[in-house]
């Protein structure tokens, strides 16, 4: 679903090289290629402990798109950074 979530994202507004955090419910080579290949983006994304015995809690998850804004570096050698475009889809 977050594949077809994020091309129709793509669509309407550019989600090139974007970061893309979800949770470890989006840990998914699928994922990770197709942001990587497609988009041309990052994935920040904790890995999935597959197959250990803690108990799973379900949960509404929020995937956040991202936007990272070229920085800039001022007189002193401090970096500036632009403000951030951020986008929530549930």
């Amino acid at each position: 679903v977050a594949l077809d979530i994020l091309s129709q994202t793509n669509n309407f507004l550019s989600i090139k090289e974007c970061t893309f955090i979800a949770d470890k419910g989006y840990d998914v080579k699928a994922i990770y290629n197709t942001i990587k290949d497609v988009y041309f983006g990052e994935c920040v994304i904790p890995l999935n402990k597959r197959n250990s015995k803690s108990q799973k809690n379900f949960q509404a998850v929020t995937l956040f798109v991202t936007r990272a804004l070229p920085c800039t570096r001022t007189e002193n050698s401090r970096i500036v950074d632009a403000p951030a475009k951020n986008i929530a889809v549930r």
